[in-house]
């Protein structure tokens, strides 16, 4: 019966829903009747409605497309013949549904020509292309997030970055695996870490550790660090999956924590520029050919950076990052300038 009224609010602005043996009232069996608007019906549909709004807006920012880029919109399930569905889905993208597929066939024919095409019987160019999930990464100083694999790249895929060391004579580095799209590690769900340990002892920033990520067709993560210097290699080999909820859930974290999540990767690009300041600041010290004012500006720019680093303050932290840069580069030219003048 309340199927019955759906497809009669279809046609209709008002029906009444009868439901025999309801309830039990004085142990007796009591039947329901009810008068249903469609305009109350409407509104009963908005909260489903608003969900597939976010899923449509996420899979067009996914597919790194515009709305405009749909070329057509087409229905799938029963419940899509409600026209107030589609009424919302054409305000949204634009374009008329294509019901020229019985919705309530829609899956079952994809998934028939899939079969076909997967079983050499068809030839049509058809292909059903597995992606990753979840964007993989690795924790970076900080508690950084560092994407290697982004959500939705196609697989079998593999991702090579160069990383170096933190601080002076590191002999070993740890490689956290995480799994999410926040760009702190510790909302993220951690998959796995391995040690790559017997590098050469030398100052922060000159040994080179390649790390690569490879995801087969199966889904299965290999993660390897190699010592370009020793060829010391590690590998950790992860399977399995978050479920659906799961994901879902890392997804809405993301999605409600833009804000913040924005705020942090400014702090953390800012802090990047200050150690890589502090480093260069440093090694300009070390060359003995800057005058004593200039090496009192960079004793002070380190002195800066040192109280100033754990600083929430962006703008303070912007201005330090550009009166740093120009100080730096202004030495630095004059460093270069002065050793070609000694050759």
């Amino acid at each position: 019966m309340l199927f019955r009224s759906k497809k009669t609010l279809s046609q209709t602005e008002k029906t009444t829903v009868s439901i025999p043996m309801f309830a039990f009232r004085n142990r007796q069996l009591v039947n329901l009747s009810v008068s249903v608007t469609r305009e109350e019906f409407e509104k009963c549909l908005e909260e489903p409605l608003n969900k597939t709004k976010n899923c449509i807006e996420q899979a067009i920012k996914d597919a790194n497309i515009k709305v405009s880029d749909i070329d057509e919109v087409v229905f799938v399930g029963g419940s899509t013949r409600i026209p107030y569905v589609s009424k919302k889905v054409q305000e949204w993208t634009g374009k008329r549904p294509n019901k020229s597929i019985n919705p309530d066939e829609a899956v079952s024919i994809g998934a028939a020509i899939q079969a076909s095409v997967l079983s050499g019987s068809s030839d049509k160019l058809v292909f059903l292309l597995d992606v990753t999930p979840l964007t993989l990464g690795i924790e970076t100083l900080g508690g950084v997030m560092n994407a290697m694999i982004r959500r939705n790249t196609q697989v079998p895929t593999e991702y090579r970055e160069i990383f170096t060391t933190a601080e002076d004579n590191q002999s070993a580095v740890d490689v956290k695996v995480y799994q999410g799209e926040r760009p702190q590690t510790k909302y993220n769900h951690f998959l796995g870490e391995f040690k790559l340990d017997n590098i050469a002892p030398t100052r922060r920033g000159v040994p080179k550790i390649e790390v690569v990520f490879e995801v087969d067709a199966n889904g299965i993560v290999t993660v390897k660090a190699i010592d370009e210097d020793t060829k010391n290699e590690k590998i950790m080999i992860l399977s399995g999956s978050l479920s659906d909820e799961e994901m879902a859930k890392l997804l809405k974290d993301a999605e409600e924590n833009k804000a913040e999540d924005e705020r942090f990767r400014q702090l953390s690009d800012l802090r990047d520029w200050l150690m890589q300041l502090k480093v260069q600041s440093s090694e300009l010290i070390d060359t003995k050919v800057l005058s004593d004012n200039e090496v009192k500006e960079l004793v002070d720019l380190l002195d800066s950076i040192e109280s100033d680093y754990l600083s929430e303050n962006i703008e303070l932290l912007n201005s330090l990052v550009e009166s740093g840069k120009e100080l730096v580069n202004f030495l630095t030219n004059k460093v270069h300038s002065q050793a070609k003048k000694e050759l």
